[in-house]
């Protein structure tokens, strides 16, 4: 069979969560014990398909250099399949590392989005890389759910401002500023919110 190691896809990506592997791995015995199954199975299964082209090669009459050229073909092809699996887990490990990156940027937006004393910090449930990736993952959901939670009150604040300003707006026939536009996701602070009302002031007033 062809060198397999030296033909694998590359798995190196960006930096994402690493975990730990092969014998570091609690489930390493489980994998040991498969593999062993599988070569034993496999063994068998390439004697038996190997004895029975052997056969028909002999009934059609292949030449020395027919069946080598045969035989490196079958070769190649169980090495491709190998590398169909390992390219197909590949596609999946890189799913988990982009959907937690997705997670962080957008865990990192809430929490800045009412960081009231521009601290710039971060919930420290956001470090997950010392977790597999699909734990990682669902505790970035469940940190996710928190800041959402954490902001959805603000965000009524603003919804409700918002709204008599725009109602206040269109009575004038004026256009909102483009801060106060929309309410949106990334700014939702008090300093901001204290810009709409002061806006709404203003524009109630004129009414």
């Amino acid at each position: 069979m062809a060198d397999f190691a030296a033909q694998a896809p590359p798995t190196s990506v960006t930096k994402s969560p690493a975990p730990s592997v092969g014998a570091d791995s609690p489930y390493h015995s489980i994998v040991q014990d498969a593999q062993s199954g599988l070569m034993e199975k496999v063994q068998a299964d390439v004697g038996h398909v190997v004895h029975a082209l052997e056969a028909i090669w002999n009934e059609v009459g292949y030449s020395g250099e027919e069946r080598r050229l045969q035989m490196d073909k079958l070769s190649d092809e169980l090495t491709q399949t190998l590398r169909a699996k390992l390219a197909q887990e590949v596609e999946v490990r890189d799913v988990f590392k982009k959907d937690i990156q997705a997670k962080i940027a957008e865990c990192e937006m809430l929490a800045r989005s009412v960081d009231d004393d521009g601290t710039g910090s971060l919930p420290e449930g956001l470090d997950v890389s010392r977790l597999r990736l699909s734990h990682g993952l669902m505790k970035l959901e469940e940190e996710q759910a928190k800041l959402e939670a954490a902001t959805a009150s603000r965000r009524d604040e603003f919804q409700s401002v918002w709204a008599a300003l725009k109602a206040s707006s269109e009575k004038l026939g004026d256009a909102l500023d483009e801060d106060c536009a929309e309410v949106g996701r990334s700014d939702l602070t008090k300093a901001r919110l204290l810009r709409f009302r002061k806006a709404l002031e203003a524009s109630t007033a004129l009414e």
